[in-house]
């Protein structure tokens, strides 16, 4: 997500792939399957991905960008102690399960190296 909202024009596929290194698989059409799901997930979560052509591209290529007006235009502003609380919280519990590492490198984050849970939590329960 981050790779997407940090670009002043619209990026290839292929420019996001080198940008975000380790995130996707070397094979191409197990990178596109990614790709496509990464997308829908973050359409799925109300995060707009605008469709443009790569400026100065022959022939045209698809960029992708998230442009910040849209972006920030529907995303929740959180005061410093909701923002504290979250941040508390996903130091403090963990979905059994759930690859968090994964999901906070693609929204941008930095996990704390050796940090363990004080919970964690079944997925199946929720």
């Amino acid at each position: 997500m981050s790779a997407l909202l940090d670009t002043e024009k619209p990026l290839s596929r292929q420019s996001i792939r080198e940008r975000i290194p380790g995130a996707y698989s070397e094979n191409d059409e197990s990178f596109r399957r990614t790709f496509e799901r990464d997308k829908d997930e973050l359409r799925s979560l109300g995060i707009p991905i605008s469709l443009h052509t790569v400026p100065g591209t022959h022939p045209p290529v698809d960029g992708y960008q998230i442009l910040k007006g849209d972006y920030e235009a529907d995303h929740p502003m959180l005061d410093a102690d909701e923002i504290a609380a979250l941040h508390l919280a996903s130091n403090l519990f963990h979905l059994s399960g759930e690859d968090t590492e994964s999901i906070f490198y693609k929204m941008g984050g930095v996990l704390q190296e050796n940090k363990s849970a004080l919970s964690e939590i079944p997925t199946e329960v929720l």
